[in-house]
């Protein structure tokens, strides 16, 4: 099981490379019917940006409250390319009077996040936002959340801008020593591709199923875990 979740891992890698069209404008390979040149802009052009919180991780908390936050250090270490922010892994702002006032940016469905800030490559990892009701969610410290200016397909953005030809821009941009970082300025001058809406739509569910798939073979793999721990510790004396 462990393998084949392997397996799925490296599909998904792969097909990031290769399904996503580079600066030629078209990608390696693609669905049947589909061979038009990829649009290409600067991303200043096809976005908006939105303004963000400052709040700790001392401010939050999982088991309640009106208002979640979206942390730059779960976008890189849990989040995956697309949050639906129903889950119980995005937290609760403790203190809701702290990111009322940012009412007009709170985030909607399509929106991105980007970690502006990280002690290695993964600056600039982004994450998709999905599902944003009922709980209004706030874009944290060290994050950039971006509005698209057009409709994109549901999931299209945070596989993109993940994989190797959007990511790949962001390294020559980073700043810092120790902590790597972004600028909003530096970010606004990269360029994206995208194709037609029905071309994004069915690259998005092409890895929506591989990422669901390997979240199901991760859950059984805990379960075969906690499993195994629990003979262990009862079936010896």
């Amino acid at each position: 099981m462990e393998e084949k979740k392997h397996q799925l891992e490296r599909l998904k890698s792969a097909l990031l490379q290769k399904m996503f069209a580079d600066k030629s404008g078209y990608p390696d390979i693609r669905f049947e019917g589909f061979s038009d040149e990829w649009e290409q802009c600067k991303l200043g052009d096809a976005f908006s940006f939105l303004k963000n919180s400052t709040l700790s991780r001392s401010e939050l908390n999982y088991e309640s409250g009106k208002f979640k936050y979206i942390h730059y250090g779960d976008i890189l270490t849990k989040f995956g390319d697309i949050t639906d922010t129903r889950n119980f892994s995005v937290p609760f702002v403790t203190t809701p009077e702290k990111v009322i006032r940012l009412e007009k940016y709170f985030l909607q469905n399509g929106d991105v996040v980007i970690a502006d800030a990280a002690e290695d490559s993964m600056v600039g990892k982004v994450t998709e936002i999905q599902n944003s009701a009922p709980f209004p969610t706030v874009s944290g410290l060290h994050t950039i959340p971006i509005r698209p200016n057009k409709e994109f397909a549901a999931g299209f953005l945070g596989h993109y801008m993940n994989a190797p030809f959007y990511h790949d821009q962001l390294f020559k941009l980073m700043q810092g020593v120790k902590v790597l970082s972004l600028s909003k300025s530096a970010v606004i001058q990269t360029k994206i591709n995208f194709p037609s809406y029905c071309e994004q739509r069915l690259i998005s569910r092409m890895i929506n199923l591989i990422d669901g798939t390997i979240t199901l073979h991760d859950q059984k793999l805990n379960l075969l875990k906690l499993v195994k721990q629990s003979l262990l510790q009862n079936m010896f004396i």
